[in-house]
């Protein structure tokens, strides 16, 4: 008779199948490379990102693990102007959203979660908000811990890294608190 601890889940075969498809992947991925900025095109991504784009890091929970998430993401009405930047990063997605009422502008969305490319482009970025500045370097720091130590994490406390992931998510969420009561210097 087979003790508990000797019985293999589905979930757990799963689990292990996705590890080692993953890791196959990873191996095999060729290194982007992203085109040289000049001084107008990081300034001008720079001040877009200040006025029309924010940083999104969040956690996502599946199957008992974390899973994080990197985004930058410019809205925009003038879509020519967000195929400009899908153009010169060669990465993302854009896509059109709904407007509020029937008389609004369609707004534009471009995201970019490349995580190779967030890492090559985020370090040539400077903003001139404090908070979205702040935000750009903990998602800096967040994208190379996750690099080193694995974006996906199993349960609590099994990885030394997961508590900073965590801070920095908590961090993300008081910059990005909107209206009157934010405990945020700007």
């Amino acid at each position: 008779m087979l003790t508990f601890r000797f019985l293999i889940t589905m979930h757990n075969i799963k689990t292990i199948l996705r590890e080692i498809i993953l890791k196959r992947l990873r191996s095999q991925r060729q290194p982007i490379v992203l085109p040289e900025f000049n001084s107008f095109e990081l300034g001008y991504l720079s001040g877009f990102c200040d006025g029309d784009g924010y940083l999104f890091f969040g956690k996502e929970y599946t199957g008992g693990s974390v899973q994080f998430k990197f985004h930058l993401i410019l809205c925009n009405t003038n879509l020519s102007v967000l195929m400009y930047f899908k153009k010169l990063i060669r990465y993302g997605t854009i896509s059109g959203v709904e407007g509020r009422t029937e008389n609004a502008k369609p707004v534009y969305k471009y995201v970019l979660s490349h995580r190779e490319a967030l890492e090559s482009i985020l370090p040539l970025l400077k903003f001139q908000i404090p908070r979205k500045e702040e935000g750009r370097k903990l998602m800096i720091e967040a994208l190379k811990i996750t690099a080193e130590h694995r974006t996906h994490v199993t349960s609590i406390g099994e990885n030394k890294y997961k508590n900073r992931l965590l801070q920095i998510d908590r961090r993300f969420r008081e910059l990005n608190k909107r209206g009157r009561n934010k405990n945020v210097e700007s």
